[in-house]
């Protein structure tokens, strides 16, 4: 739990900073799935001004996915890796989670929930 609120306060803290351009340090997948990586470099590319904010993996991805599958709507994603995605023109935060170098799922969130959550809202 205190990771998780260490990083929704970096969030938090990015929220109203540059996002940096950190690049996820995965290898490719295998083909019988898709790509963790290509994937993350699809959502980036889908929307010019989205930004990499962060990519947690091990034991602090399974502290965050545990918090994240927890916010509204309640998912259940598995992995072991997470690339943090903000897209301005949707004003909302992807979390694209991967498992073993594949994409297991991604999750929406809008800034507006997480700021909610994190008690910053207007």
């Amino acid at each position: 739990m205190v990771r998780a609120c260490i990083i929704l306060t970096t969030i938090s803290i990015l929220l109203g900073s540059n996002y940096s351009q950190a690049e996820p340090s995965i290898t490719e997948a295998a083909p019988s799935c898709p790509s963790w990586k290509s994937v993350v470099l699809k959502a980036r590319a889908s929307e010019p001004a989205a930004r990499l904010v962060d990519v947690m993996e091990g034991d602090t991805a399974s502290a965050f996915l545990a918090f994240i599958n927890e916010m509204p709507p309640a998912s259940n994603v598995a992995g072991d890796h997470i690339a943090v995605v903000f897209a301005p023109a949707t004003d909302r935060f992807l979390f694209i989670i991967g498992a073993r170098n594949c994409a297991t799922g991604i999750v929406q969130v809008p800034r507006a929930e997480i700021q909610k959550m994190i008690g910053t809202s207007a």
